[in-house]
């Protein structure tokens, strides 16, 4: 069934009054400039921190500065976010299949239910995120840090977190069927099934 909320967020920003604006909001991450100015003056907005549903699949967003953005929704498939500041940002449903996130900080982001299926999170911080439901399948977390990460019911199938740090991590019916745990850190993890059995 389609979320209505979904298709509003995403469809907004194929309207005439978006398009040029939604151009421009991408060349300015891709530029380092302040978006947050953009934002706060583009009317139909009225909130600065609020990207929810922009497509930038394949954008070269390296490095870029989206702390405590609102980014749900949002189509970030195939960008590369390399080292890109993403802590405590809201990014529940958003779709970065195939994104290149390798060092990005998002600790404490609202990422359950996002789509991180391929990515390369290769020493990430993710330390007290919220994945809950998150997708990682087949993604590449090697020295991640997800230190009081809260992995409920999350799908890390075939995931490699060969040395990623898992202490404290909330793990309750997190799937890790054909998952690499080479050097994997599990002290003070919680583990069972949402059920309650263990």
């Amino acid at each position: 069934m389609n979320d209505p909320h979904e298709s509003e967020m995403r469809s907004r920003w194929s309207r005439p009054e978006y398009l040029s604006f939604a151009h421009a909001i991408r060349n300015a991450l891709q530029e380092g400039l302040d978006w947050r100015e953009m934002t706060r003056n583009f009317q139909p907005l009225g909130n600065e921190k609020d990207l929810g549903g922009i497509a930038l699949r394949g954008a070269d967003l390296r490095g870029a500065d989206l702390r405590d953005a609102y980014l749900s929704y949002a189509d970030l498939r195939d960008v590369n976010l390399d080292g890109a500041n993403l802590s405590q940002a809201m990014m529940t449903h958003a779709d970065l299949r195939g994104a290149s996130l390798k060092e990005v900080d998002l600790s404490k982001a609202k990422a359950g239910l996002t789509d991180f299926t391929g990515c390369d999170l290769r020493r990430a911080k993710l330390d007290a995120a919220f994945l809950a439901r998150a997708r990682f399948t087949g993604a590449n977390l090697r020295g991640a840090s997800l230190h009081q990460a809260n992995l409920a019911a999350a799908d890390l199938t075939s995931a490699d977190l060969t040395e990623a740090d898992c202490q404290k991590a909330t793990l309750v019916s997190t799937v890790m069927e054909g998952a690499v745990l080479t050097g994997t850190l599990f002290e003070g993890a919680r583990r069972g099934s949402l059920g309650g059995q263990s």
